[in-house]
């Protein structure tokens, strides 16, 4: 792995096209009891990145291009990762042949973000507003009869 040809940080400013270099944790074990392994970096190329409609979790779909380290991935491989786990240890990307294009893409990603936090925000208020705000309280018959 050539460590060098990834020479810029984009913790935090992933985006689709990106070739990145990032660390992972490996665990061994049950998912109840799990032992530390090592750690493994990855390289990868973004194919495409999304937004969780509940949490509005960052989650990205990605090649693997080559890995080293505990238990490494076969090159080629298609692997999804959340964002917070990309990030996490930090990350290092390519740069493009044309960054402009890369910083409009970074825009619309972070519009993307935004609206998607605004949506999970907006749709717990609708559920707090339908399921806990009663405009007009029950008597106590009309609660018995409900």
């Amino acid at each position: 792995m050539n460590e060098e040809h990834f020479s810029i940080g984009c913790t935090g400013d992933v985006v689709t096209g990106d070739r990145i270099l990032f660390k992972e944790a490996t665990f061994t074990g049950s998912y109840h009891k799990p032992r530390f392994a090592g750690h493994r970096k990855i390289a990868a190329k973004v194919l495409k990145d999304s937004y969780g409609k509940q949490r509005a979790q960052h989650t990205f779909t990605l090649q693997v291009i080559d890995s080293e380290g505990t238990a490494p991935i076969e090159p080629g491989k298609i692997i999804k990762r959340k964002g917070r786990n990309v990030y996490k240890q930090g990350t290092k990307r390519e740069p493009w042949p044309n960054e402009d294009q890369r910083a409009f893409a970074l825009d619309e990603k972070h519009v993307r973000g935004f609206n998607a936090k605004n949506d999970m925000l907006f749709d717990r208020y609708l559920c707090y507003r339908d399921c806990c705000l009663d405009p007009e309280p029950l008597s106590f018959d009309e609660w018995l009869n409900r």
